[in-house]
């Protein structure tokens, strides 16, 4: 759960990683513009530590950066606590199929090349989270439904041995 200190007003928080400060600073404005705290991170390194301290709930990932391009950034918080449960959207210069076939493969939820409208990125980070968050509410129910079910069959063995008893 994010502190109260650690979110905008929409108490949602998303990390921008991006070696381009440009870049940074225009999705920050974007998001902040809709009460969206964001986060940034120059570098994949440094993406993955604002990660595990911030735990957010979208990320912004640049794909080809000095160091961890954004691939190993995204396979690595995949990997992590958590990682499974927040929004990745590659936003790249890269605009050809494999790349986008190799981003997708990593875990990453969307793929927007750059340059990219404002009002774009902010409709598809809510986008992203919203699909992660339907994602995670339809694996509780199937948990929930697989419950039920081996309870079910719980009670209908029983009933079958009270049968056979009589």
């Amino acid at each position: 759960m994010e502190r109260p200190d650690q979110t905008g007003a929409s108490g949602v928080t998303v990390l921008v990683v991006d070696d381009n400060a440009e870049n940074r600073a225009l999705a920050k404005a974007a998001l902040e513009d809709e009460g969206v705290r964001a986060v940034l991170a120059a570098t994949g390194e440094a993406g993955i530590a604002a990660f595990g301290e911030t735990r957010p709930a979208c990320i912004l990932l640049d794909i080809r950066m000095p160091g961890l391009d954004g691939i190993t950034v995204c396979e690595r918080i995949r990997a992590m606590a958590g990682g499974d449960r927040v929004a990745i959207i590659f936003v790249t210069a890269q605009r050809d199929v494999e790349t986008f076939d190799r981003a997708l493969a990593a875990g990453g939820d969307d793929f927007m090349p750059k340059p990219f409208r404002p009002s774009e990125l902010v409709v598809r980070v809510q986008t992203a989270m919203r699909l992660r968050q339907i994602v995670a509410e339809r694996s509780e129910l199937a948990t929930q439904l697989k419950r039920q079910r081996d309870e079910l069959q719980r009670l209908q063995l029983h009933k079958e041995q009270l049968s056979a008893f009589v």
